[in-house]
């Protein structure tokens, strides 16, 4: 059960990552680099963001900071 805990573990770093890397790359493809992987949401930006957050939340996993970008 150890692997399997970690490995989930691992994944969802992976996936939060991968996430957050797309949020913030969003407005700026030209500043996209090689190898980073960027995933479009089906949802706004705010809709995105909620959901992102509830599912850090619901892995255990604390949310710092929100930044509007746009303010």
């Amino acid at each position: 059960m150890t692997m399997t805990k970690d490995a989930d573990h691992l994944l969802t770093r992976r996936a939060v990552f991968a996430a957050s890397s797309a949020i913030y790359l969003w407005g700026v493809p030209a500043m996209a680099a090689d190898g980073l992987t960027t995933i479009k949401s089906n949802y706004g930006p705010t809709e995105t963001m909620n959901r992102l957050e509830a599912d850090v939340k619901a892995r255990g996993l604390t949310v710092f900071a929100r930044i509007d970008h746009t303010a």
